[in-house]
């Protein structure tokens, strides 16, 4: 194909183009089952069936943001189709769903890492009476049992890090 005729079919195809159409709506009602929502336009036509993916199907990947009924979407016409429309953004969102959320919610960092600093403290604790100086046992002067038994337990396990337990690429 030379390039004249590359442009000529370019010239053609945008003949045909129609601007997406995006227009404000209010949620309505969400169905989670199926990541669509129900909404109403301005003109107060209810839309049933919008979709909160790009795709509804079984594929669990992806972000969704689950918008919060009578909250203000943007909805777009998918192919500029009025069969076929999807949230394109959300104004107030209820939940943010990844993949499907079955791992419940993200940790809260800094009330995690206070108490994952404790723990450490703990063990850090245990650990210097494990290997400090032997614990006399009354009466016999050898190391505690109790001591011995649990520097053998504990050996090779090595004590905790939680420096870098942290994803920075997603916060909240």
């Amino acid at each position: 194909m030379t390039k004249d005729e590359e442009k000529l079919i370019a010239s053609l195809r945008s003949l045909g183009k129609v601007p997406m159409i995006i227009e404000p709506a209010t949620v309505k009602s969400v169905d989670l089952a199926k990541l669509t929502c129900v909404v109403e336009l301005p003109d107060e036509t209810e839309i049933p069936d919008v979709r909160l993916k790009a795709a509804i199907d079984n594929v669990k990947d992806g972000l969704v943001q689950i918008p919060a009924v009578n909250s203000t979407v943007l909805v777009g016409l998918i192919g500029n189709k009025v069969s076929t429309r999807c949230v394109v953004m959300v104004s107030v969102v209820d939940e943010v769903l990844f993949f499907d959320g079955t791992n419940g919610g993200l940790v809260k960092w800094p009330s995690a890492k206070g108490q994952l600093d404790k723990v450490k403290d703990y063990l850090t604790a245990i650990n210097n009476v494990l290997n400090g100086a032997p614990i006399a046992e009354p009466g016999g002067g050898a190391p505690s049992a109790l001591q011995t038994s649990l520097k053998t337990a504990v050996s090779g396990i090595g004590m905790p890090d939680f420096a870098n337990l942290e994803n920075t690429k997603v916060k909240h």
